[in-house]
């Protein structure tokens, strides 16, 4: 009978970590990695050798960080296309619901009505702050603009927290449109010294002046660029009647008018125009439109000023929406209108 003298098994990649590689059994020893089996016996009448090959140490941990690192990878990826298509199912699973809800009695959505406004009584109790997304907020701002009584269907937040979000909307939006376009041009030092000369040169060249002279020349600066500079060579001291002192002279008979730009819950523009009396705050005319134009501002002028009972003065700004029909209205009244850039509120 054949005598076979030890078979010993390969270790696996746990046991070569736990066991030094110059330890082991007589029979079986690792060299480099490959581990020699010696059966011997009279079958044969020689002895049988054969080698087997396993893996490194070294080779088996390097596999085992990959495969941690992969898993890792699959799990980030797996968040992202979660957080990504989120908002997709939940329009998905509205849209499918008000699709089932058109084949429905209106009895029976009633009944759906109420069962579900009870379980959200429900777990109102139990939960006192509920987890809402971003996705969740720009939802529930829209379904509010369509529900008329959406104060009273609303019960996961307070109203002022959704009208909250509507003003934090509204930020991001204006901030992400009013936000610098590049690096702001720095003036050239002969532009700064020829803006310099020209204010000192006369005292009743303004801003605006030195901006038209400079626009004859070609260079195009900015009205307040222009003033910053015009700091630094004028005095300080009055040159003349300023506005708050004609105001304050003459605020029983003057007037002002100007434009209001508000916006409604669909971030579209609405324009109110209004009449002030400056001498007691009082609103004597106001209206709203969506398109301001010339003949819409002359048309309310008139208005303000029935058979010809009006201020002295009228002040407003430079916009383009006070034409020429708004000036013939205005003179047909005999009213002085006075055009300002600023105002100095007293």
């Amino acid at each position: 009978m054949a005598a076979v003298t030890r078979i010993a098994k390969p270790p696996s990649w746990l046991h070569l970590a736990s066991v030094p590689p110059t330890t082991g059994c007589r029979d079986c020893q690792p060299s480099d990695g490959v581990f020699d089996l010696r059966v011997s016996g009279d079958l044969t009448g020689a002895p049988v050798q054969f080698t087997l090959s396993a893996f490194s140490i070294n080779q088996t941990a390097a596999k085992a960080t990959m495969a941690v690192k992969l898993f890792s990878l699959i799990g980030v990826l797996a968040q992202l296309c979660q957080s990504l298509f989120r908002p997709a199912r939940s329009v998905a699973k509205v849209g499918i619901g008000a699709a089932q809800d058109l084949t429905r009695t209106q009895s029976e959505l009633l009944a759906e009505n109420a069962l579900l406004r009870q379980q959200v009584i429900v777990l109102r109790r139990s939960i006192r702050r509920p987890r809402v997304h971003q996705d969740d907020r720009l939802f529930l701002l829209i379904l509010a603009r369509l529900c008329h009584r959406w104060r009273d269907a609303l019960h996961v937040v307070k109203p002022d927290t959704l009208l909250r979000w509507h003003r934090d909307l509204f930020k991001f939006i204006w901030r992400r449109k009013s936000r610098p376009r590049g690096q702001p041009r720095r003036l050239a030092p002969e532009i700064v010294m020829l803006i310099q000369a020209m204010a000192k040169g006369d005292v009743l060249w303004g801003a605006e002046r030195i901006r038209g002279e400079l626009l004859k020349l070609g260079i195009r600066v900015s009205k307040r660029t222009i003033q910053k500079y015009m700091k630094d060579v004028r005095p300080r001291g009055k040159r003349g009647q300023t506005w708050s002192t004609f105001i304050a002279n003459h605020s029983r008979d003057v007037w002002a008018c100007d434009f209001l730009q508000l916006y409604d819950v669909l971030f579209r523009p609405i324009f109110a125009f209004f009449f002030v009396v400056h001498g007691t705050r009082e609103v004597v005319h106001f209206n709203v439109t969506r398109c301001p134009t010339d003949p819409w501002a002359a048309q309310q002028l008139r208005e303000a000023t029935p058979y010809c009972h009006g201020p002295r003065y009228l002040i407003r700004d430079n916009d383009d929406k006070f034409g020429k029909r708004f000036a013939a209205v205005a003179k047909l009244k005999f009213l002085s209108v006075k055009g300002i850039n600023r105002l100095t509120i007293i």
